[in-house]
């Protein structure tokens, strides 16, 4: 190989920029092409004919590919007999990003934890769509673009499916059950698309709760043992954190189901529910199409017409309502609450009651609408200004939830114990987020004061009364 110290030749000459990392293969460089003036990542393979025919393989199966949530492969090159491979260069690994919000003991935000999620799920699906198995997804191996998109990477354990893998497929911490009992059998790994499923499913809890879905309470039992025992389930996401959605729980308990028969069959799957978008069958062919489709996809069935006549008046005048407050028509949505209401139009309560409403389907934007309504019949309506806090906090709007949670309080005042206890831990999650521990720490301390059962105000101060 015809290199100095500053730079490679592989077809073209590359500037050494730096050293991104180290390993058992070999190592990777940043180095600019110097000719298209751009930034690139070379992996080079030290020694090892067996690692050689891994990189090899690696690069045949990612240039295989060609998607934005999964890292591009430009070139394969072999330089005195070692191996070269040219990718595309992405700033930060998940990993990195993970350990250090672990460090600052802060969460990642929702909208990044999803749009990590949806984005890993659309590069998984268009691999899957190829034929190909991953075998070792982890947050190790998905890296964040300065844009703030995922990319999937080190397809180095990837295989197309139906063919046998050559090596252990998947890393312990992240692995499905059958492919951790699959490890005890003589070269037979059992990773599939459902595998991949769930290990993506584990990554996501992690996302959006901050710790691993299958760790024992006890400390007792590795990772690894507690993904293959039935008896330890992990308990819902917004158990854990009780400002994600419902329906965003409910597709990542699904994705680390660790009975495959429970577990989603398809990426696609999994996409549709992470996006509202249900998959109903055709009455006439019975053919899958989203839950939004004026026409089937298969036979070209007018869908609307019929999926109107199932909704219920409440149901139609509800999502009536969510379309026109999503358009920003505030005055005609409140219009058709009001329609809905009919002779409870003028209780706060009601009003209240649909905010609430709102937010269990993630329509939180609807929810501060309806709760501001409920506000203005009356200034002293604590539940008003606790559901709007809650929906601004589910927004990323944690100062003026914080002051909606502090009004609520005021009026509350020392009276209802339990209430206050739930109001103090809300305002201290918003705090958290916020990255302000010591507000978060004296909120949760006092909302135990209050109520000394409320487990999320437990784990509250967990994370944030460390010394």
């Amino acid at each position: 190989m015809s290199t100095n110290k500053n730079t490679i030749a592989i077809q073209a000459t590359y500037e050494i920029k730096d050293e991104l990392g180290k390993g058992n293969f070999g190592t990777v460089f940043l180095v600019r092409h110097q000719e298209m003036r751009r930034d690139v990542a070379i992996k080079v393979l030290t020694n090892g004919e067996g690692k050689f025919v891994d990189l090899q393989h690696e690069a045949w199966v990612q240039g295989k590919l060609g998607h934005p949530n999964v890292v591009s492969v430009f070139d394969f090159a072999v330089i005195d007999n070692k191996g070269h491979l040219v990718m595309e260069y992405v700033e930060k690994p998940l990993q990195k990003i993970l350990e250090d919000c672990s460090t600052r003991r802060v969460a990642v935000s929702l909208d990044f934890a999803l749009r990590v999620i949806r984005g890993c799920m659309e590069g998984l699906a268009h691999a899957h769509y190829s034929g190909i198995v991953h075998g070792d997804i982890k947050p190790g191996n998905i890296l964040i673009a300065s844009s703030g998109d995922p990319k999937l990477s080190d397809f180095g354990l990837a295989r197309l499916l139906g063919t046998p893998a050559l090596r252990k497929q998947g890393s312990a911490r992240w692995a499905a059950p059958e492919v951790l009992r699959s490890w005890n059998k003589d070269r037979i790994w059992a990773c599939d698309y459902q595998s991949d499923l769930f290990s993506l499913g584990v990554v996501a809890y992690l996302l959006l709760t901050g710790r691993h879905p299958f760790v024992d309470p006890a400390g007792v039992l590795s990772i690894e043992d507690v993904i293959l025992r039935d008896e330890f389930q992990p308990s819902f996401p917004n158990r854990e954190i009780e400002m994600i959605p419902e329906r965003y729980a409910r597709m990542v308990m699904k994705l680390i189901q660790k009975d495959k028969r429970k577990r989603y069959t398809s990426a696609e799957e999994a996409l549709s529910d992470l996006e509202e978008r249900p998959l109903t069958p055709c009455t006439r062919c019975e053919g899958l199409n989203p839950d939004d489709a004026v026409f089937c996809n298969w036979c070209g069935k007018d869908l609307k017409s019929e999926k109107e006549k199932d909704l219920s008046p409440t149901q139609r005048i509800a999502l009536a309502a969510h379309e026109l407050f999503t358009s920003g028509q505030d005055d005609k949505g409140l219009a058709k609450i009001e329609e809905l209401l009919q002779a409870e139009k003028d209780k706060p309560e009601a009003w209240c009651y649909i905010g609430y409403t709102f937010n269990n389907y993630g329509w939180y934007k609807d929810a501060i609408v309806t709760c501001s309504k409920a506000i203005e019949m009356n200034k002293d309506f604590a539940p008003g200004y606790q559901t709007r806090g809650f929906a601004k906090s589910n927004m990323g709007e944690f100062k003026e939830a914080i002051n909606d949670f502090t009004k609520a309080l005021d009026i509350v005042g020392q009276g209802d114990r339990v209430k206050r206890s739930q109001i103090l831990y809300q305002r201290g999650y918003a705090y958290w987020r916020m990255g302000k521990m010591t507000e978060a720490c004296k909120d949760a301390t006092e909302s135990l004061e209050c109520n000394a059962t409320n487990d999320r105000a437990s784990w509250l101060a967990r994370n944030t009364c460390k010394k």
